[in-house]
C-alpha cells in the first residue's frame, strides 16, 4: 500500500472507531436507564441524594472546573438497598 491509500484507510477505520464509541454510549445510556427503572419498581431499593456530590450532580476539582460526579454521573441521586432487619 501506498501513503495516500493508508492514509485513506486511517481515515476509515478512525470514522469507524468513534462511530461504535458513540454507538456503544448509547447503548451504556440505555442500561443506565433500564436499571433505573428495574430499581424504581423494586422495593428492596430506594432513591438517595448523591453523597459524593451532595446532589449536585458534579464535583469540583484542584483546577476549581466542575466535572460530572463519578459516584451518580450527574443524575444527582443513587440507588441503595433498603436495609432489612430480618
Amino acid at each position: 500500500m501506498n501513503k495516500k491509500e493508508l492514509d485513506k484507510k486511517y481515515d476509515e477505520l478512525i470514522k469507524r472507531n468513534n462511530q461504535l464509541v458513540k454507538d456503544i454510549n448509547k447503548i451504556r445510556d440505555e442500561i443506565v436507564q433500564v436499571s433505573d427503572k428495574i430499581m424504581e419498581v423494586d422495593p428492596k431499593f430506594v432513591k438517595v441524594e448523591c453523597t459524593e456530590c451532595n446532589g449536585d450532580g458534579y464535583t469540583v476539582l484542584d483546577n476549581n472546573k466542575k466535572h460530572k460526579c463519578k459516584v451518580c454521573l450527574g443524575k444527582q441521586y443513587i440507588w441503595l438497598r433498603r436495609y432489612n432487619e430480618e
